[in-house]
Parts: structure tokens; sequence; C-alpha cells
């Protein structure tokens, strides 16, 4: 079964601003109108009902991880979200693939033209690259510098874990930044899995792909572990990386400029891109 053979859902995840989740979701089913979208709100519980009113009317379910875990908890361990997700929600759902998208990313173009068309034995993740010795000295998560704010993480208890679990004594490679697609046999595997909290996702999600026997293929949006500033400006993962919407305009005037952007965290409508909604 491939990508545009089968039937496939978006996982929309978003904690705040309903306002600016509703004009996201307008823009993704205004490109994607026969997807069904799913949301998993990871915010505030006591205020869920009143986000949910703002954006209900857009999509299928909304599903509120209902835990008091804090906000950082939960931004750094989103797969477990995700995973927690399936569980209760998506493994009585029938697709066969599942688009993972969160508040921040902005997509302009139907998500199956984005994404290269893979087979249900492989996963896409942004800026696949291999898990070299360089990669892991110099990497903030795998490396001696990483942040204080992920001071719980422990690659080599993760690592450890892995071979003794799985016999993955070391895995090939490593992702960045938003946008997995997966198809179902993957999340069926996945939540059957222990839950721990060693990594960040950028090195869970390949490692569990390996173990399992997915091939991992590049969803071709992020550019990559060694890019230009250039090349970066308009798709990264840093805090201060914001993409502006003139930033956006820009590309859109050109015929073959870039669709998608990471991050966009701000209000922003079909209109103020120039689409004129249905």
């Amino acid at each position: 079964m491939k990508l545009l053979e089968g039937t496939s859902i978006i996982l929309f995840r978003y904690h705040n601003n309903p306002e600016a989740a509703r004009e996201r979701l307008n823009i993704l089913r205004y490109f994607n109108p026969s997807t069904k979208i799913y949301v998993l709100d990871g915010g505030y519980p006591p205020h869920f009902e009143k986000r949910s009113a703002v954006i209900e009317d857009l999509v299928e379910h909304i599903w509120l991880y209902d835990s008091k875990q804090t906000p950082n908890w939960k931004w750094r361990h989103t797969y477990q979200l995700v995973k927690d997700w399936y569980r209760q929600v998506g493994q009585t759902l029938d697709f066969d693939f599942m688009y993972s998208y969160e508040y921040d990313l902005l997509t302009l173009q139907p998500l199956q033209d984005i994404y290269p068309n893979i087979d249900d034995t492989s996963i896409a993740l942004g800026a696949c690259a291999p898990f070299t010795n360089e990669v892991e000295s110099s990497w903030y998560w795998t490396g001696q510098d990483i942040p204080k704010l992920y001071r719980e993480y422990s690659f080599p208890r993760f690592q450890k874990y892995m071979h003794h679990t799985y016999g993955l004594a070391r895995q090939s490679a490593v992702c960045l930044g938003p946008g997995p697609l997966f198809p179902k046999k993957f999340l069926d595997k996945w939540a059957e899995t222990e839950d721990i909290a060693l990594v960040h996702e950028e090195i869970l999600y390949p490692a569990y792909a390996e173990a399992f026997g997915f091939k991992i293929v590049d969803h071709g949006m992020h550019p990559g572990f060694n890019a230009t500033l250039e090349e970066s400006v308009y798709f990264n993962c840093a805090f201060d990386g914001q993409v502006s919407v003139s930033m956006i305009r820009d590309q859109l005037a050109l015929q073959e400029g870039r669709r998608t952007f990471h991050p966009v965290k701000e209000y922003v409508t079909l209109e103020d891109l120039g689409f004129v909604e249905a």
C-alpha cells in the first residue's frame, strides 16, 4: 500500500491560541479538502472546552492530553502525546497513513504533493541523515552541551535500552524538525512499546523505525543538518527563526518558490496569503 493509494488522516497538534489554530486548520482544509483532520490538544485542561469551541466545526474529533505534566514537559515529549492519542483514539480509526502536523507548520500545497509517495513499510521524516560520530559529538541532543532544559534526556541510556530490547546496538539515522508521516502499521507497533522519556523525537522516531524494520525516507521539507542560513531561513527549528507573512508572500510570488514553512506562529489567514476561501 502506497500513500497515494491509501487513506490518510491529519493529526493536528496545538495547545493554545485557538483563533490562530482555526486559521491554520482552514488552510489545511483548503489544500486537503478530502482528508479528515483530528486534533490533539496539549493545552491547559480547564480551558479545553473554550479552546475546542473555536475549532470544533472544522475537525472530526478533538482529544485532550489530560495530564498534570507541565507545558515544557509536553513540549519536550511530544511523541508521548502522539503515542497516547493513538492508543486512545487513533487505533480505532480506519486509515493507512497519518500526517503528524504541528500548529506552527504551514504548508501551501496538498500534502500528498509535498510528501514522497512512501509505502506502508516506510516512514517519512525531516532531514534524515546518517548518525555519524561527527553528528553524535556535535549535536546538542547527543553531545556534551545538551541544554539544561533537556538534562533529563540521556542518549547513552536510550542506546543501551534499544540494544537490550531490540538488538539495535547503534541506530544508523537521525532526523530534524516537524512533519512526520507514519503508516498505521508503524503506529500499531509503536503503541505497544514501553513508554520511555530518554531522548528527543528526532532520535526516537528513526530508532524505532529501524528497530521495527521500516525504511526511513526524507520528506524533503527541512533543508538538513548542514544547511546554510540562507537555506534554513524558511524552514528551521530555531527559537528565533520565525518565518514572517511577508517572507511567505515573497515565495508564493515565485513559480518555483517554497510552499512549506516553519515555524509560523503568528495568525495567518488564506486571504493574507492571497487565496480565496471557498
